[in-house]
């Protein structure tokens, strides 16, 4: 360990709260001593160099109904309820489901077929699943028809009660209470806002903690790229954000709970970007050990605060009370796309620049820069300047320019991982088409500007019946 048992996660800045709530310092104990013995005895997450590189998927949706309406919380429940073992899991939204199939090895032959085809075959069973009850998935990443309010939030499940209720009551005065480009603003003060916001995520097995740590850090700088070519979250609370992709924004917004003190000093929200790259395992460890656990389980505190740990990606301790426990780095920032096939198509992206970037002999980009990055992949999409780094140092430049060339690493790096050249060629046709097309947040934009124009009420700007309308 390279910090001293006395002073490792001795204090966490979540303290503060203890006084209004006054289980977190039992929490906060228990989650010290599962990451004190995490940490003394990291050596057992090592695997042999060469072993399986397993890929899990998590597809998150909102649901709509034909007559346009949001699915009903009871529809929803009975619909996870009986797909339980396919892994379907409730989410904050009242109207979510999520998708959590069985984790893929992408290095065997034909690994990145077998993750394709488990994508589309578990995205057709849940159209077929909603179509019984005349409803369908939303394939977007942000529900544009869903009021945002407590009307989206999930009843009945503790958590989804507790954890958006503390960040609501929790957040510092003054804080703008909207966000949004231009004169159309989404009101943040109530966190179950984000129950309207759906994404894909890609948990990828490591070999170890260095593997971990790179790949983690890895996840940070390639975030903004992968944001930049997928963004498809642009339309929220019947409203045209303005954004290319809101989500990952109205998160960090809305969940910020930090001290005038704190964001002076450089401390970053539980989502997001951290403040620094992390150099080790204790790094990471504190940075969890800040944030405040909420719940009330310290049985399951190591799962609490890793669940509750919001950032672009995170590092997961799988199975870590049993004989072969496994390190895996989860990929957070992509939103869900227009269609199964380019939800994987965007996964192979980031697992494939991710592979590159955790054994490029470049040195990081500055976090600093990853952040400029990230507002302009999320309000700009692809039409954005984003910082590259090179041989001569980082450099500013177009967004299509850095793509074509994260387009190229992309593909290399699903090569290195296993993947033949027709395996790589479908997925590389979705990625160069967005250079000419747009991300898809860009090509709606496009056909509802069209519609709109058409429309009798051409004077107002895009609206939620337009929205249902071209969504149904």
């Amino acid at each position: 360990m390279s910090q001293s048992s006395d002073t490792f996660c001795r204090h966490s800045r979540a303290e503060r709260f203890d006084e209004s709530y006054p289980h977190f310092p039992a929490m906060r104990e228990a989650l010290r001593s599962t990451l004190l013995r995490l940490v003394s005895d990291i050596e057992r997450f090592e695997r042999p160099i060469g072993s399986m590189r397993l890929v899990g998927v998590e597809l998150e949706t909102s649901c709509v109904r034909s007559d346009g309406h949001t699915l009903d919380q009871r529809i929803r429940d009975q619909l996870v309820e009986a797909n339980l073992s396919r892994g379907w899991q409730k989410e904050l939204g009242a109207a979510q489901i999520e998708l959590a199939p069985d984790p893929v090895d992408v290095t065997a032959a034909g690994g990145f077929t077998t993750l394709k085809r488990l994508i589309l075959s578990e995205s057709a069973h849940l159209r077929e699943e909603l179509a019984l009850h005349d409803a369908r998935p939303i394939r977007m990443g942000s529900d544009p028809i869903v009021e945002v309010d407590e009307r989206c939030r999930t009843r009945g499940v503790e958590r989804y009660l507790l954890v958006p209720d503390f960040h609501r009551d929790n957040r510092r005065a003054g804080m703008p209470a909207t966000i949004g480009v231009g004169h159309t603003q989404i009101r943040t003060e109530n966190p179950t806002a984000v129950g309207a916001c759906s994404s894909i995520q890609a948990t990828i097995d490591c070999m170890g903690i260095k593997d971990g740590l790179d790949m983690l850090n890895a996840s940070f700088e390639v975030g903004p790229y992968a944001v930049a070519l997928s963004a498809n979250a642009r339309f929220l609370n019947g409203l045209d954000t303005g954004f290319a992709d809101i989500r990952s924004a109205l998160w960090e917004t809305s969940h910020d709970v930090r001290t005038w003190g704190e964001v002076v000093t450089g401390h970053s929200t539980r989502s997001g970007l951290p403040s620094h790259y992390f150099n080790s395992v204790e790094a990471y460890a504190q940075d969890l050990f800040d944030q405040p656990s909420i719940l009330d389980n310290p049985d399951a505190a190591i799962e609490i605060a890793v669940g509750l740990y919001w950032r672009e990606a995170r590092l997961k301790f799988l199975r870590h009370t049993e004989e072969r426990p496994q390190l895996a780095v989860e990929f957070r920032p992509v939103s869900l796309q227009p269609t199964p096939f380019e939800d994987y198509a965007m996964i192979a992206f980031a697992v494939g620049l991710i592979h590159v970037f955790t054994t490029s002999p470049l040195p990081r980009l500055p976090l600093h820069l990853v952040q400029d990055n990230r507002w302009s992949a999320m309000v700009h999409g692809l039409r954005g300047k984003l910082w590259i780094m090179t041989e001569d140092g980082p450099k500013l430049r177009s967004g299509m320019d850095v793509l074509r060339q994260m387009i190229e690493r992309a593909a290399d790096g699903l090569s290195r991982l296993g993947a033949n050249k027709e395996e790589i060629n479908e997925v590389r046709e979705v990625w160069s088409d967005r250079l000419t097309d747009g991300c898809p947040s860009d090509v709606l934009f496009a056909e509802l500007k069209e519609q709109w124009s058409k429309s009798l009420d051409g004077s107002r700007p895009i609206h939620r019946e337009l929205l249902r309308e071209q969504i149904l």
